[in-house]
């Protein structure tokens, strides 16, 4: 009952965050205009190859062999993450894999971790790369500390698999880390998958006519994502409107229309890959 009443309070909260936005904002949904196909096209691909990405870190960390369970997964996993308020993506995903891997929960929740640092790293670059465009010296620090980040995740491996806890389930020992030169390829793959996520927004800012710059693309990504991780459902709906915007303003962009149709679209896609996911069979074998 307590959990209902505070899910319904977070909702409560974004949608009237929103209906602020929307009030002080009044251009946000006029000047958005009939999308030009092409380049909405455009962005639908690169989220789409953005996911690919995704399914590729999931399973080379994780070596999950039933491709299906692998696309189940991380499909109804990127949904909740975006629908569901903090990380219930990352709880599901938790359970299903180590259901279907035969893995402790706790060995996936630590590689899972080192996942998220990896990720951390790739928005930390894109927020450090714009924000070289007003302070170098700060950008250069966040893009050393970001991408420094997964390699001390990494190394501290042992420790975190003798200190994380999953109510009911079993001990495990010490994880070794999975290596310097891994580490690299994921944060790579990481910075690959959210510069595509980044195309994406620029590739929509294009469409409704309100284009922005590659570097704020990124900066405006980098601080979606990250909003998904509050508890608050639908993409962190109110707090994304005010977080982007003002991040997009401090680089000098003025995207108020471009907010709104991102999120828009970010729901709607979110939506669209968990009812595929959900229609899976994870029983199957490829």
């Amino acid at each position: 009952m307590r959990r209902s009443i505070f899910s319904v309070l977070q909702l409560g909260l974004g949608v009237g965050l929103l209906a602020y936005w929307l009030d002080r904002n009044p251009s946000a949904i006029t000047e958005i205009s009939g999308a030009h196909f092409g380049f909405l096209s455009a962005a639908l691909g690169c989220m789409i190859a953005a996911i690919g990405l995704q399914l590729l870190r999931t399973n080379r960390l994780l070596r999950i062999r039933r491709w299906r369970t692998l696309l189940r997964t991380v499909l109804v996993a990127y949904s909740a993450n975006v629908l569901a308020p903090a990380m219930a993506g990352d709880l599901y995903e938790i359970a299903a894999v180590s259901k279907a891997t035969h893995l402790p929960a706790r060995t996936v929740l630590v590689r899972l971790i080192h996942r998220l640092a990896t990720t951390v790293a790739a928005l930390g670059f894109f927020i450090g790369v714009a924000m070289c465009a007003v302070h170098p010296t700060l950008g250069v620090i966040i893009i050393a500390v970001a991408i420094g980040m997964p390699f001390v995740v990494d190394m501290s491996s042992p420790l975190i698999s003798r200190v994380v806890a999953i109510p009911g389930t079993q001990k495990i020992d010490p994880l070794a880390p999975i290596g310097f030169w891994e580490t690299g390829i994921h944060i790579d793959l990481a910075i690959v998958q959210h510069g595509l996520a980044a195309a994406a927004v620029f590739f929509l800012g294009a469409a409704i006519d309100q284009p922005v710059s590659p570097l704020v693309a990124g900066a405006m990504l980098a601080v979606a994502d990250a909003v998904t991780y509050l508890p608050i459902p639908l993409g962190g709906v109110g707090v994304h409107h005010w977080t982007v915007a003002a991040t997009a303003s401090v680089l000098g962009a003025n995207t108020a229309a471009l907010v709104t149709f991102n999120h828009a679209i970010i729901v709607v896609f979110a939506g669209l890959l968990g009812i595929i996911g959900l229609r899976i069979s994870p029983a199957l074998r490829a």
